[in-house]
Protein backbone atom coordinates (compact mmCIF):
# COMPACT_ATOMS: atom_id res chain seq x y z
CA UNK A 1 0.00 0.00 0.00
CA UNK A 2 3.04 2.23 1.02
CA UNK A 3 4.58 1.38 -2.09
CA UNK A 4 1.27 2.48 -4.33
CA UNK A 5 1.17 5.65 -2.53
CA UNK A 6 4.70 6.89 -2.88
CA UNK A 7 4.39 5.72 -6.67
CA UNK A 8 1.46 7.84 -7.11
CA UNK A 9 3.36 10.74 -5.43
CA UNK A 10 5.92 10.33 -8.25
CA UNK A 11 3.77 10.02 -10.87
CA UNK A 12 1.45 13.42 -9.89
CA UNK A 13 4.90 15.16 -9.19
CA UNK A 14 5.91 14.39 -13.03
CA UNK A 15 2.97 15.53 -14.20
CA UNK A 16 2.94 18.44 -12.57
CA UNK A 17 6.59 19.49 -13.81
CA UNK A 18 5.11 18.25 -17.24
CA UNK A 19 2.41 20.73 -17.09
CA UNK A 20 4.99 23.53 -16.11
CA UNK A 21 7.00 22.84 -18.56
CA UNK A 22 4.62 22.96 -21.31
CA UNK A 23 3.08 25.93 -19.69
CA UNK A 24 6.14 27.63 -19.87
CA UNK A 25 6.82 26.26 -23.22
CA UNK A 26 3.40 27.37 -24.31
CA UNK A 27 4.17 31.32 -22.72
CA UNK A 28 7.06 31.71 -25.14
CA UNK A 29 5.80 30.46 -28.35
CA UNK A 30 2.83 33.30 -27.40
CA UNK A 31 5.51 35.45 -26.33
CA UNK A 32 7.06 34.78 -29.92
CA UNK A 33 3.99 35.31 -32.22
CA UNK A 34 2.76 37.97 -30.52
CA UNK A 35 6.56 39.66 -31.00
CA UNK A 36 6.37 39.12 -34.29
CA UNK A 37 2.69 40.08 -34.54
CA UNK A 38 3.40 43.75 -33.32
CA UNK A 39 6.89 43.90 -34.73
CA UNK A 40 4.49 43.98 -38.81
CA UNK A 41 1.80 45.89 -37.14
CA UNK A 42 3.81 48.34 -36.17
CA UNK A 43 6.11 48.26 -39.21
CA UNK A 44 9.03 47.90 -37.81
CA UNK A 45 10.62 46.62 -40.82
CA UNK A 46 10.59 50.58 -42.38
CA UNK A 47 11.80 52.28 -39.29
CA UNK A 48 15.01 50.17 -39.24
CA UNK A 49 15.90 51.56 -42.65
CA UNK A 50 15.54 55.62 -41.21
CA UNK A 51 17.69 54.62 -37.77
CA UNK A 52 20.24 52.94 -39.74
CA UNK A 53 20.45 56.44 -42.34
CA UNK A 54 20.82 58.93 -38.91
CA UNK A 55 23.22 56.47 -37.57
CA UNK A 56 25.35 56.59 -40.78
CA UNK A 57 24.41 60.62 -40.26
CA UNK A 58 25.47 61.03 -36.73
CA UNK A 59 28.38 57.98 -36.92
CA UNK A 60 31.15 60.88 -36.87
CA UNK A 61 29.76 62.81 -33.96
CA UNK A 62 29.41 59.49 -31.83
CA UNK A 63 33.14 58.64 -32.64
CA UNK A 64 34.43 62.00 -31.67
CA UNK A 65 32.47 61.82 -28.23
CA UNK A 66 33.74 58.13 -27.67
CA UNK A 67 37.04 59.48 -28.24
CA UNK A 68 37.11 62.59 -26.64
CA UNK A 69 36.14 60.76 -23.57
CA UNK A 70 38.58 57.84 -24.02
CA UNK A 71 41.41 60.31 -24.11
CA UNK A 72 40.21 62.06 -21.18
CA UNK A 73 41.12 58.88 -19.28
CA UNK A 74 43.85 57.64 -21.43
CA UNK A 75 42.15 55.31 -23.24
CA UNK A 76 42.55 56.67 -26.71
CA UNK A 77 44.56 54.63 -28.69
CA UNK A 78 43.33 51.51 -26.81
CA UNK A 79 39.54 52.30 -27.53
CA UNK A 80 41.25 52.37 -31.40
CA UNK A 81 42.69 49.23 -31.14
CA UNK A 82 39.42 47.54 -29.42
CA UNK A 83 37.10 49.23 -32.21
CA UNK A 84 39.29 47.65 -35.22
CA UNK A 85 39.51 44.46 -33.59
CA UNK A 86 35.76 44.14 -32.49
CA UNK A 87 35.24 44.57 -37.00
CA UNK A 88 37.86 43.30 -37.67
CA UNK A 89 36.18 42.67 -41.35
CA UNK A 90 35.38 46.66 -41.50
CA UNK A 91 39.15 47.46 -40.73
CA UNK A 92 39.19 49.45 -43.60
CA UNK A 93 36.07 51.29 -43.17
CA UNK A 94 36.79 51.75 -39.79
CA UNK A 95 40.32 53.66 -39.59
CA UNK A 96 38.46 55.53 -42.64
CA UNK A 97 35.71 56.70 -39.71
CA UNK A 98 38.42 57.17 -37.36
CA UNK A 99 39.98 59.28 -39.59
CA UNK A 100 37.38 61.35 -40.44
CA UNK A 101 36.77 61.91 -36.44
CA UNK A 102 40.24 63.15 -36.24
CA UNK A 103 38.97 65.88 -39.01
CA UNK A 104 35.88 66.54 -37.36
CA UNK A 105 37.61 67.03 -34.02
CA UNK A 106 40.53 69.71 -35.73
CA UNK A 107 37.49 71.38 -37.50
CA UNK A 108 35.61 72.07 -34.65
CA UNK A 109 38.74 74.27 -33.68
CA UNK A 110 38.33 76.20 -36.76
CA UNK A 111 35.82 79.45 -38.48
CA UNK A 112 32.57 79.55 -38.24
CA UNK A 113 31.26 77.32 -41.20
CA UNK A 114 33.30 73.90 -39.34
CA UNK A 115 31.09 75.53 -36.36
CA UNK A 116 28.08 74.90 -38.34
CA UNK A 117 29.02 71.61 -39.62
CA UNK A 118 30.24 70.39 -36.30
CA UNK A 119 26.13 71.69 -34.99
CA UNK A 120 24.75 70.12 -37.82
CA UNK A 121 25.75 66.55 -37.45
CA UNK A 122 25.50 66.78 -33.80
CA UNK A 123 22.03 67.82 -34.57
CA UNK A 124 22.08 64.57 -36.74
CA UNK A 125 22.60 62.46 -33.46
CA UNK A 126 20.02 63.95 -31.20
CA UNK A 127 17.27 62.93 -34.57
CA UNK A 128 19.05 59.85 -34.17
CA UNK A 129 17.70 59.45 -30.55
CA UNK A 130 14.20 61.15 -31.01
CA UNK A 131 13.39 58.43 -33.66
CA UNK A 132 14.91 55.49 -31.11
CA UNK A 133 12.76 57.39 -28.47
CA UNK A 134 9.92 57.52 -31.01
CA UNK A 135 10.12 53.72 -32.28
CA UNK A 136 10.15 52.57 -28.98
CA UNK A 137 7.19 54.68 -27.52
CA UNK A 138 5.43 53.03 -30.59
CA UNK A 139 6.04 49.97 -29.29
CA UNK A 140 5.47 50.46 -25.58
CA UNK A 141 2.65 52.12 -26.94
CA UNK A 142 3.63 55.26 -24.43
CA UNK A 143 3.03 59.02 -25.04
CA UNK A 144 6.24 61.02 -25.84
CA UNK A 145 7.97 63.24 -23.66
CA UNK A 146 8.25 67.03 -23.24
CA UNK A 147 10.88 68.59 -25.02
CA UNK A 148 12.68 69.78 -22.20
CA UNK A 149 12.86 66.45 -20.96
CA UNK A 150 13.47 64.88 -24.20
CA UNK A 151 16.48 67.14 -25.03
CA UNK A 152 17.57 66.11 -20.73
CA UNK A 153 16.99 62.45 -21.77
CA UNK A 154 19.08 62.66 -25.31
CA UNK A 155 22.30 64.53 -23.70
CA UNK A 156 22.39 62.41 -20.54
CA UNK A 157 22.26 59.02 -23.06
CA UNK A 158 25.08 60.39 -25.83
CA UNK A 159 27.19 61.13 -22.37
CA UNK A 160 26.28 58.33 -20.36
CA UNK A 161 26.88 55.56 -22.71
CA UNK A 162 30.49 56.39 -24.23
CA UNK A 163 31.28 56.69 -20.31
CA UNK A 164 29.71 53.34 -19.47
CA UNK A 165 32.28 51.96 -22.10
CA UNK A 166 35.33 53.77 -21.70
CA UNK A 167 35.54 52.84 -18.07
CA UNK A 168 34.86 49.28 -18.30
CA UNK A 169 37.37 49.67 -21.09
CA UNK A 170 39.52 50.85 -18.53
CA UNK A 171 38.63 48.26 -16.27
CA UNK A 172 39.77 45.66 -19.01
CA UNK A 173 43.05 47.46 -19.21
CA UNK A 174 43.75 47.28 -15.75
CA UNK A 175 42.56 43.25 -15.40
CA UNK A 176 45.16 42.88 -18.28
CA UNK A 177 47.69 44.17 -16.68
CA UNK A 178 47.14 42.30 -13.56
CA UNK A 179 46.90 39.22 -15.16
CA UNK A 180 50.16 39.82 -17.43
CA UNK A 181 52.28 40.96 -14.42
CA UNK A 182 51.24 37.91 -12.42
CA UNK A 183 53.08 34.36 -13.37
CA UNK A 184 50.34 32.00 -14.06
CA UNK A 185 49.84 28.66 -15.46
CA UNK A 186 49.13 28.36 -19.36
CA UNK A 187 45.49 26.88 -17.70
CA UNK A 188 44.66 29.82 -15.65
CA UNK A 189 45.82 32.26 -18.14
CA UNK A 190 43.46 30.60 -20.89
CA UNK A 191 40.56 30.81 -18.30
CA UNK A 192 41.35 35.04 -17.44
CA UNK A 193 41.51 35.14 -21.12
CA UNK A 194 38.19 33.42 -21.60
CA UNK A 195 36.19 36.08 -18.89
CA UNK A 196 37.98 39.39 -20.16
CA UNK A 197 36.31 37.99 -23.89
CA UNK A 198 33.28 37.02 -22.54
CA UNK A 199 32.83 40.54 -20.34
CA UNK A 200 32.44 42.23 -23.55
CA UNK A 201 29.17 39.62 -24.42
CA UNK A 202 28.08 41.41 -20.95
CA UNK A 203 28.71 44.93 -21.87
CA UNK A 204 26.63 44.08 -25.11
CA UNK A 205 24.12 42.72 -23.18
CA UNK A 206 24.21 45.71 -20.54
CA UNK A 207 23.59 48.39 -23.24
CA UNK A 208 20.68 46.69 -24.96
CA UNK A 209 19.31 46.12 -20.81
CA UNK A 210 20.04 49.78 -20.25
CA UNK A 211 18.58 51.01 -23.62
CA UNK A 212 15.58 49.14 -23.03
CA UNK A 213 14.58 50.16 -19.95
CA UNK A 214 15.93 54.17 -19.91
CA UNK A 215 14.62 55.29 -22.95
CA UNK A 216 10.68 53.81 -23.55
CA UNK A 217 8.40 56.85 -21.77
CA UNK A 218 7.16 53.90 -19.44
CA UNK A 219 7.58 51.96 -16.27
CA UNK A 220 9.81 48.61 -17.86
CA UNK A 221 10.61 45.96 -14.86
CA UNK A 222 14.07 44.97 -14.67
CA UNK A 223 13.47 41.60 -14.87
CA UNK A 224 11.72 41.69 -18.41
CA UNK A 225 14.73 44.08 -19.56
CA UNK A 226 17.22 41.86 -18.85
CA UNK A 227 15.69 38.29 -20.07
CA UNK A 228 14.88 40.51 -23.30
CA UNK A 229 18.29 42.12 -23.40
CA UNK A 230 19.83 38.58 -23.11
CA UNK A 231 17.93 37.00 -25.56
CA UNK A 232 18.46 40.11 -28.10
CA UNK A 233 22.33 40.23 -27.48
CA UNK A 234 22.57 36.30 -28.00
CA UNK A 235 21.04 36.62 -31.70
CA UNK A 236 22.78 39.84 -32.05
CA UNK A 237 26.41 37.34 -31.48
CA UNK A 238 25.30 34.96 -33.28
CA UNK A 239 24.58 36.76 -36.47
CA UNK A 240 27.50 38.64 -36.70
CA UNK A 241 29.40 35.99 -36.10
CA UNK A 242 28.02 34.78 -39.10
CA UNK A 243 27.90 37.68 -41.11
CA UNK A 244 31.71 37.94 -40.85
CA UNK A 245 32.07 34.08 -41.60
CA UNK A 246 30.13 34.70 -44.92
CA UNK A 247 31.82 38.10 -45.46
CA UNK A 248 35.28 35.83 -46.90
CA UNK A 249 32.82 35.56 -49.77
CA UNK A 250 32.39 38.62 -51.15
CA UNK A 251 36.07 39.29 -51.59
CA UNK A 252 35.48 39.63 -55.08
CA UNK A 253 33.45 42.48 -54.50
CA UNK A 254 36.76 44.12 -53.33
CA UNK A 255 38.22 43.15 -56.38
CA UNK A 256 35.68 45.28 -58.16
CA UNK A 257 34.92 47.89 -56.18
CA UNK A 258 38.50 47.88 -53.58
CA UNK A 259 37.84 49.83 -50.18
CA UNK A 260 34.25 50.61 -51.54
CA UNK A 261 32.91 47.63 -50.76
CA UNK A 262 33.10 48.00 -47.67
CA UNK A 263 30.14 50.40 -46.86
CA UNK A 264 27.56 48.71 -48.84
CA UNK A 265 28.18 45.79 -46.21
CA UNK A 266 28.67 47.84 -42.85
CA UNK A 267 25.23 49.23 -43.89
CA UNK A 268 23.94 45.84 -44.28
CA UNK A 269 25.14 45.54 -40.76
CA UNK A 270 24.17 47.93 -39.40
CA UNK A 271 20.42 47.53 -40.66
CA UNK A 272 20.02 43.81 -39.49
CA UNK A 273 21.29 44.95 -36.03
CA UNK A 274 18.29 47.56 -35.96
CA UNK A 275 16.09 44.68 -36.80
CA UNK A 276 17.43 43.04 -33.91
CA UNK A 277 17.47 45.49 -31.38
CA UNK A 278 13.79 46.75 -32.61
CA UNK A 279 12.98 43.16 -32.44
CA UNK A 280 13.92 42.66 -29.05
CA UNK A 281 12.36 45.93 -28.16
CA UNK A 282 8.56 44.10 -29.22
CA UNK A 283 9.47 41.08 -27.38
CA UNK A 284 10.48 43.21 -23.93
CA UNK A 285 6.99 44.26 -24.19
CA UNK A 286 5.05 41.68 -25.41
CA UNK A 287 6.75 39.94 -22.30
CA UNK A 288 5.58 42.23 -19.75
CA UNK A 289 2.38 42.23 -20.88
CA UNK A 290 1.68 39.23 -21.01
CA UNK A 291 3.25 38.29 -17.65
CA UNK A 292 1.53 41.28 -16.19
CA UNK A 293 -2.28 39.81 -17.88
CA UNK A 294 -1.29 36.15 -16.36
CA UNK A 295 -1.15 37.71 -12.76
CA UNK A 296 -4.08 39.52 -13.08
Amino acid sequence: MKHKRKSFKKTKSYFFKFIKKRAFLNKLINVFYFTFKRFVKNKLSLRAPALTYFTLMSIVPIFAIFFGIGTFFGLRSFLETELIERFESQKELIEELITFTNNFIMQTKGGIVAIIGALFLFYSLLKLFSNIENTLNLIWKAKKRKIKNRFSLYVSVIFLIPLFIVLFSSIKVYLLKIVSNIQVTTFHENIAVFFLKLSTYVLIWALFAFLFIYIPNTKVKLRFAMLSALFTSIVYQIVQYYYVYFQVGFTKYNAIYGSFAALPLFLIWLQISWYIFLYGATFCSVYQKINIKNKK
